[in-house]
């Protein structure tokens, strides 16, 4: 232990208080005289200030005293200011350093008592945990003239039903997160406006949005950096998905929607609009039948894919129809032209390894593509999948599962059963 480097000792302090809360610290300081004074020699590691109702002004004012000039990474919990005045005194004294800050989650009160202008240089991740519908005062992001020069620092961005945020937005933005809950949601066209002024955005998560006309909004906006799209409870998430181009997306989740996929499956078979370089697909509560033949001529034009999850009841619940590789995910999968829409006679999805459904497919159809595809069904180019999931069991018959196992490495089956079988064995 006592051969560990400093600069080691250091970092992985730092984990912990990230894991465990500055808390942590003291603990470690008393384990021997080494260690206390590895913490105590490094600022940064007090650094990191969380505010909350459990709080001791006393002990978190050390803690400032401590940390000296480092940068610091501040959490403010919602209404600690107003519940607990004695934190008071704490939350002016961040105030007074915000020139430092690096980080910050905290509510839109606690920021706006702040200058952007203090701000602008040095903060380079931002979470504003408001939930109901707030705006910026103007006022905030009023800067001298000679702060307006260069790229604000700012590259991470959480809004919740902050409104006016603007001024927060550039292209030095590359992570970008708008997480409402509740009933005041943005409407569609306010996103996009947003979308337009993040060029450079890599990863983008959005939660709830309200359905809104788009008859005026005809820019088409590019993200072409963007690698990490996710999408949950957004009712037009068609809407949106239909008015971007990504071509470097590698992760696409959509989660629970209301709209039909098919404007959007179909504007992305276009190959302006296709990402190519698409490598995980998670749809959950979004494709209902009249979607899939759509979804599969999506599915054809992406040669990289390797997971591919679908869940839906409303495809379990649908009335059979007659299966084809034109209607039905499973036999397009299993099927040697399934992309043929393509290119003429090849597979779809050559690359899948992960396959996870629920299908109204009959299990049949789930092994004829084992067989064909499963990674121990034989040797072969085509033999890339790996792992089948899903609520499996209640389609099939006896003897079945036994032979969807042998033809792929890993059966995951999601059926409650399965589920408690697995944990008695677990524990």
């Amino acid at each position: 232990m006592l051969d560990i480097p400093p600069e080691v000792l250091a970092t992985a302090f730092e984990i912990g208080i990230w894991e465990w809360g500055i808390s942590y610290l003291p603990t470690v300081c008393l384990v021997c005289r080494e260690w206390n004074e590895v913490a105590k020699s490094t600022p940064h590691l007090w650094g990191i200030i969380q505010v909350d109702t459990k709080s001791r002004p006393h002990r978190l004012l050390a803690q400032l005293s401590r940390a000296k000039a480092t940068p610091l990474t501040i959490y403010i919990s919602r209404g600690v200011h107003m519940c607990k005045p004695n934190l008071e005194p704490v939350v002016a004294r961040l105030i007074e350093l915000s020139e430092n800050w690096i980080g910050a989650t905290i509510p839109s009160k606690i920021l706006q008592r702040c200058k952007w202008s203090d701000l602008r240089r040095s903060l380079e991740d931002l979470e504003i945990t408001d939930d109901e519908c707030q705006t910026l005062d103007p006022r905030f992001f009023d800067l001298p003239e000679r702060d307006r020069s260069g790229p604000p620092a700012l590259r991470a961005l959480s809004i919740g039903g902050i409104v006016g945020v603007e001024p927060l937005l550039s292209p030095s933005i590359r992570h970008f997160v708008i997480g409402q809950r509740g009933p005041h949601y943005k409407p569609i066209v306010q996103t996009l406006d947003h979308l337009r002024r993040i060029p450079n955005v890599r990863t983008l998560s959005i939660t709830g949005l309200r359905p809104s006309p788009l008859h005026d909004y005809t820019q088409v906006i590019r993200l072409n950096h963007l690698t990490t799209l996710k999408l949950t409870f957004v009712p037009r998430a068609s809407q949106l998905l239909s008015s971007i181009v990504c071509p470097a997306l590698q992760q696409l989740t959509i989660s629970t929607t209301q709209d039909s996929m098919t404007p959007f499956l179909s504007q992305w078979c276009n190959p302006i609009h296709t990402p190519t370089s698409l490598h995980t697909l998670d749809l959950e509560q979004c494709i209902i039948p009249t979607d899939v033949p759509y979804l599969i001529r999506f599915l054809a034009r992406l040669p990289e894919l390797l997971r591919l999850s679908i869940f839906d009841e409303r495809l379990s619940d649908a009335p059979l129809l007659p299966a084809t590789d034109e209607n039905n995910i499973v036999k397009a999968l299993a099927s040697s032209s399934g992309a043929r829409s393509v290119s003429g006679g090849s597979r779809l999805c050559p690359a899948l390894t992960t396959l996870e459904m629920s299908t109204n497919s009959d299990f049949q159809d789930l092994l004829e593509l084992a067989a064909r595809r499963g990674n121990t069904s034989g040797s072969g180019s085509m033999k890339t999948l790996r792992t089948v999931g899903g609520y499996l069991c209640a389609g099939a018959r006896a003897g079945q599962m036994i032979e969807l196992r042998q033809l792929v490495e890993n059966v995951e089956c999601e059926c409650l059963g399965c589920s408690m079988d697995t944990l008695a064995l677990r524990t």
